[in-house]
């Protein structure tokens, strides 16, 4: 079975969340999918307001997962989503964001939030102080059991503590490839008790026996391989093509020794 990663006194989390990224427009066949990660002791999945029908996914599988799963199983899912601030323009109002959240919760179809996690890509939009102050307020009335917040670094992580609104974790982007958060935001997280939630841990399947020996998709675009963009840019970071073939080859070694796949390995570290 999966670990359980405590989060707070009275929240615990499987050690593996299942994210909603790739499963967007998804149909039953997700849902029969996201069925056997339960099963295989995966309670914790992961959407936003900004994946396309995202939670009404979700919403169904727990329908299903209802009639479906064991009790004791069923009994322990939890869903997180996301608020996600508009990119462009003006603060948002009350309003706005009291009807996202209430849409959240229509579309899951659960009567509280288990975690939500503020997104806010631009900063240069005002309100980000007044709107978790709204979503710390909205957590007293009952609608959000915790709330986390989502690609923050050090300094919006400081603009957050100042509001002494209880966030509980910050989620981030982390891999053998990408270990961007070993550096000051680590620290940081554990001085004030926020835990990271790492996606990106197989770095969009970049880290998978499917890249062992294969030419670079950025430098064939006419090849037709689909990648991920924002994924293919981290291996740039750590050192460009080459580095990431010498990379999965050692990946590829380990896994042999213990019959295992050179994604198992990954993600194990």
């Amino acid at each position: 079975m999966i670990p359980k990663v405590q989060l707070a006194p009275d929240y615990a989390i499987s050690q593996l969340i299942a994210g909603g990224w790739q499963l967007q427009n998804r149909g039953d066949d997700a849902i029969e999918y996201l069925l056997q990660l339960s099963r295989l002791g995966i309670n914790t999945y992961e959407t936003s307001d900004s994946y396309s029908n995202g939670q009404s996914l979700l919403g169904r599988f727990l329908s299903k997962a209802r009639q479906s799963l064991p009790s004791e199983i069923f009994s322990g899912i939890q869903i997180h989503t996301r608020y996600t601030a508009p990119t462009t323009g003006s603060a948002p109002s009350k309003a706005t964001v009291v009807n996202s959240i209430d849409r959240s919760l229509k579309e899951l179809n659960l009567p509280r939030l288990d975690l939500l996690q503020l997104q806010w890509w631009n900063l240069n939009v005002p309100g980000f102080e007044e709107t978790l102050s709204l979503i710390g307020d909205l957590q007293k009335t009952g609608k959000i059991h915790h709330i986390g917040t989502t690609n923050f670094g050090v300094q919006i992580l400081d603009r957050v503590i100042a509001t002494n609104v209880p966030v509980i974790t910050n989620q981030v982007q982390y891999s053998i490839l990408d270990r961007r958060a070993d550096n000051q935001l680590s620290a940081y997280a554990e001085r004030y008790g926020i835990n990271l939630l790492t996606y990106g841990a197989l770095a969009g399947g970049f880290l998978g026996r499917k890249w062992i020996s294969a030419h670079d998709p950025a430098a064939d675009p006419m090849s037709g391989n689909r990648f991920s963009h924002e994924y293919r840019s981290i291996i740039d970071l750590a050192g460009g093509w080459n580095t990431f073939q010498n990379l999965l080859h050692v990946l590829s070694t380990i896994a042999s020794k213990h019959s295992c796949s050179p994604s198992a390995i990954a993600l194990r570290w």
